[in-house]
């Protein structure tokens, strides 16, 4: 993969004011790194279709910002993937508006595999907690690689049950990629890493997370994944979010069983809306055998987080 290609599509990333789908837009635009610094204000405005603030268009300060961060990720072995790159997985292109780079931690080879996500509340039940635990593991014996965000509550335990095989798996981050939160889940992540899984991040270490960062993180657990499962959603859940950007992308959308219960009401919306209801009896099999580790892995289990 060309330098230039990795600077353009950082440069990119690195632009606040654009959204995802104007970072991909000008991502596919032919121009490279060195004119897209020469535009003018009017020019970006001009390749964009509207108006933006000229204090927000600093050519000079996105480009280095841009060498710096390469350089930041080289010496923290900080894998950048972006749309031409061969590991960037192939499911993820194809939604609306697919992340111009992803920034991974651990063993990119953990992407090439079949991918299944799961999440849920952040304030789960202990049936929920124990029922996201079983789930977890169920999956990943059934050939599936476990996707979810390193939240508390159902993030946390669909990772924990994936952990107990010792399996790859994929935590997707809404804060920086060295930047891991909540605290408290960093045992939990260097477990992820040690299992030759992968901690990924749109937010490079020199970005800003913003309030819709979360959000923006979903769409990536839902792109990422051939289906999502929703074990416990209260109405104004975060995890609704992924369950419609799943819809979106064309993918399939699950419920489990113990979210079907009074304070679960979004759970309940989503099977009312025609969200299949996913138990261990329901679980499909991964459609693809998972690819062998690379010696890479070695590489990641020796980092602190």
């Amino acid at each position: 993969m060309a330098v230039h290609s990795v600077i353009k599509a950082l440069f990119l990333n690195n632009l606040s004011f654009l959204s995802p789908i104007e970072k991909y837009y000008v991502w596919k635009n032919p121009i490279n790194s060195d004119e897209l610094c020469a535009l003018s204000h009017s020019d970006i405005q001009e390749l964009l279709g509207r108006r933006i603030l000229r204090s927000s268009w600093s050519p000079t300060r996105a480009l280095t910002s841009a060498q710096e961060e390469m350089t930041l990720c080289q010496k923290r072995n900080i894998t950048i993937l972006t749309l031409d790159s061969h590991a960037y997985p192939p499911i993820l292109k194809h939604i609306y508006d697919p992340p111009v780079v992803l920034y991974v931690w651990g063993d990119p080879q953990a992407l090439a595999s079949s991918m299944f996500s799961v999440v849920g509340t952040r304030q789960a039940s202990i049936a929920g907690i124990h029922a996201t635990i079983e789930l977890s593991s169920r999956l990943v014996r059934y050939g599936w690689t476990l996707v979810s965000g390193l939240a508390f509550g159902i993030d946390q335990a669909a990772h924990t049950g994936a952990a107990q095989l010792s399996r790859p798996q994929v935590a997707v981050l809404g804060t920086q990629i060295l930047d891991v939160r909540p605290k408290k889940n960093r045992p939990l992540a260097q477990k992820i890493l040690q299992h030759g899984g992968v901690l990924l991040s749109e937010i490079g270490p020199r970005g800003h997370v913003h309030a819709y960062s979360f959000v923006s993180r979903n769409r990536i657990i839902a792109g990422l994944s051939h289906a999502t499962c929703i074990v416990q959603a209260p109405i104004k859940s975060g995890a609704l979010h992924t369950a419609y950007f799943a819809v979106e992308q064309g993918r399939e959308v699950f419920v489990h069983q113990v979210g079907l219960n009074k304070g679960y009401e979004g759970s309940i919306r989503l099977y009312e809306e025609g969200a299949q209801k996913l138990d261990l009896d329901t679980i499909p099999l991964a459609p693809a055998p998972r690819t062998e580790l690379s010696t890479s892995k070695k590489r990641h289990e020796s980092q602190e987080i």
